[in-house]
């Protein structure tokens, strides 16, 4: 179960290829407490209490540490940012501000467009286009078009503004850094 882990490129989200081991993971941690309350119920009660009390304090503090850890120092570096593609997120959010009647043209991969897609499943004038199919976008009506880029490309980036001479370029970026990009 760890090969999937120990065989990618360092700098990839290993969590998600490590997720098989997290039962048999489980399952060592319960046996190990298991085994040391089960040593203590032969002892006095307040053998019994102090063995209680420093597993609860054990685990209150793994799950203080790992939620700092996580929450304070992992997940607000860029690298983790970039790594699980946060850009889609910001997408996503910027997507919900676009009134309905304009259409949105989205230039990215196919398997960038599933959160896209999933947190705006209810918008209807939304297009997922590859970005060598940049000459299928036609809207309706040009002066209602936004066309977003997940990476910035700048020769469609060209054609696009050679076809829709209105078209102005705008960067999009987060407290991070990271940028996404509009034309409309």
């Amino acid at each position: 179960m760890l090969a999937p882990e120990f065989m990618t490129a360092e700098g990839l989200p290993h969590a998600l290829r490590a997720i098989g081991n997290l039962p048999v993971t489980f399952i060592f941690a319960g046996l190990t407490f298991e085994y040391f309350l089960g040593k203590a119920e032969k002892h006095s009660p307040i053998y019994k209490s102090l063995v209680w009390f420093l597993t609860l304090l054990i685990l209150f503090t793994l799950g203080l540490f790992n939620g700092i850890k996580y929450h304070v120092f992992w997940a607000s570096k860029v690298d983790t940012a970039r790594s699980f593609e946060k850009v889609l997120i910001d997408v996503s959010k910027y997507v919900k501000t676009v009134p309905q009647e304009e259409e949105i043209y989205f230039l990215t991969g196919s398997m960038q467009r599933i959160p896209v897609r999933l947190f705006n499943w209810e918008r209807a004038n939304i297009t997922y286009l590859y970005p060598n199919e940049y000459t299928q976008v036609r809207p309706k009506n040009a002066e209602q078009l936004v066309i977003i880029l997940a990476e910035r490309n700048d020769e469609i980036i060209s054609k696009l503004q050679s076809i829709y001479t209105n078209l102005q370029l705008e960067e999009k970026k987060d407290e991070l850094g990271i940028s996404f990009y509009i034309l409309k």
